[in-house]
């Protein structure tokens, strides 16, 4: 499995003085209720969050990502950051034509540039140790070792705030414990569950995608397989080591061989499909702790069986949300996640 995990975009147009003050209003009521409010935006209704993300004054969320806006003309208008799931489940080009045609039909006009991206490639049989760091030869300067309780997992190249080029090799199984992104299993296809799943994950900063002058999206998706292959070739190598004393003759590792032979590419997965596994892999996340608050109530208020919980819990939670003046509709709009969609 292999592809583009995640595309940045900035994107400039001209806001009307009637969005600017629709904007100010739904963020103005964001805050005094304490929760994010609907917001219609081109043909798709967002949350208008009380808080703004990065430097951009206005946060719209929806299901399938992000949109920051600044109106003052010191930032990019817009900062795009499209969901992972969304890409995944339509691939990298339908998901920026997805935000293109939203923010065109608000903005009519709107050129966008890629301000970072994402390339991956998933592996079963890759064994990496803590020990083959010092077998890699990168162009980075800084290399560190990821360790949890002292249980390894992977290996960082590179600084993320230079802007260029950083990449991250590590255990993805034991990643979707933590992120419970559990669709990926599905996506793996032959999965072995007994094997773990190793990540090899370069990620360019908008001035290393100036230097290979990529600039629009459009010139992205042109270019995945021959980045790919310069990260793999001369950024990021595997060697095995020799009596030589010049690391860079050291002949190339047979496993970093079938990374650097990775097509990068992408699948129509479909939403419907991704999202429903999503939200499966969330359910089994939030049940023990959902179990775990209803026997609590039921010790408290003394009910014993499920059914009079539930029945006492309804009671309790329609006059606590009245008291507190933001309808339940309002608090699960502002918690959307992806697997609404499906």
């Amino acid at each position: 499995m292999s592809g583009v995990d995640a595309v940045y975009l900035s994107g400039r147009a001209h806001l009307s003085d009637s969005l600017i003050d629709r904007l100010n209003e739904a963020r103005q009521r964001a805050q005094l209720i304490e929760s994010a409010v609907h917001f219609k935006f081109g043909a798709e209704s967002f949350q208008v969050q009380s808080f703004g993300v990065l430097k951009y004054r206005f946060r719209l969320d929806h299901p399938h990502g992000m949109i920051g806006i600044s109106p003052g003309g010191h930032l990019p208008t817009f900062f795009v950051q499209p969901r992972a799931e969304f890409i995944h489940a339509l691939g990298p080009a339908e998901a920026v034509h997805w935000f293109r045609d939203v923010l065109e039909a608000e903005c009519k006009f709107v050129q966008l540039s890629v301000r970072r991206a994402d390339l991956f490639a998933d592996f079963q049989g890759l064994a990496i140790a803590g020990d083959d760091r010092h077998r890699f030869i990168s162009r980075a300067k800084k290399r560190t070792t990821d360790e949890d309780h002292e249980i390894f997992n992977g290996l960082r190249f590179g600084r993320r705030s230079t802007g260029t080029i950083c990449a991250r090799i590590y255990d993805k199984t034991i990643e979707l414990e933590e992120s419970h992104a559990f669709y990926w299993r599905e996506m793996w296809g032959n999965y072995d569950p007994t094997q773990s799943v190793v990540r090899v994950e370069f990620e360019l900063g908008r001035e290393a995608l100036r230097q290979f002058g990529v600039t629009t999206p459009e010139q992205l998706l042109d270019a995945v397989g021959a980045l790919w292959v310069h990260l793999t070739d001369e950024w990021l190598t595997l060697r095995v080591p020799t009596g030589d004393h010049t690391r860079a003759r050291w002949p190339i590792d047979p496993d970093w061989l079938a990374v650097r032979r990775a097509s990068i590419s992408w699948t129509d997965w479909g939403i419907a499909r991704l999202y429903k596994s999503q939200r499966a892999g969330e359910l089994v996340h939030i049940m023990p702790g959902l179990v775990g608050y209803l026997s609590s109530f039921g010790a408290i208020t003394n009910e014993r069986d499920l059914e009079s919980i539930l029945d006492r819990v309804f009671i309790e939670a329609v006059s606590w949300i009245d008291e507190s003046g933001v309808p339940m509709e309002d608090r699960v709009a502002a918690k959307t996640r992806a697997w609404s969609v499906a």
